[in-house]
């Protein structure tokens, strides 16, 4: 597989149809930047993810630009992801416009069961016909944005 944000896009969203788990068939980078996948250990995770790393940045211990797909409210999240499991020592700059996905969720009348803590960037109704050149365009902001705050960390 290429790196494609669309062909890899297309494959996730089909193997979370299928209920596949395989991740072998994904790029290994994407835009420079160490690309994960997850759909869940054992079973299928109610939110799989596609996560940018770089600089000892991991989805259990840092933060990173991250696709969330609520599969039960149709809704894909590209996200200013934050670990859960630990605190990361970087940062994203958060403004006071910007919203958790708690509070994305909460306006909704919802709540989600992951992820709360992280940040929208963005949102897809995955119900909707995709517009492609937007999500590679908004992925490639984010990604932009995280690349010179690793930077900027790395200067300290």
């Amino acid at each position: 597989m290429k790196e494609d944000i669309k062909e890899i896009l297309t494959t996730f969203f089909e193997q979370v149809e299928n209920d596949d788990r395989s991740t072998n068939h994904y790029p290994s980078f994407y835009s420079g930047l160490q690309l994960k996948v997850g759909f869940g250990f054992g079973n299928s995770a109610k939110i799989p993810w596609i996560t940018f790393l770089g600089n000892q940045q991991t989805p259990t211990d840092g933060i990173f630009p991250v696709y969330y797909f609520f599969k039960e409210n149709h809704r894909m999240i590209l996200a200013y992801g934050i670990s859960e499991e630990n605190i990361p020592k970087l940062r994203w700059p958060v403004t006071p416009i910007m919203k958790t996905i708690n509070t994305y969720f909460r306006e909704r009348g919802l709540k989600p069961y992951k992820y709360g803590l992280s940040y929208v960037y963005k949102t897809y109704d995955v119900n909707k016909e995709l517009d492609w050149t937007k999500i590679e365009e908004d992925l490639s902001v984010l990604i932009d944005m995280y690349k010179t705050l690793l930077v900027v960390k790395s200067d300290d």
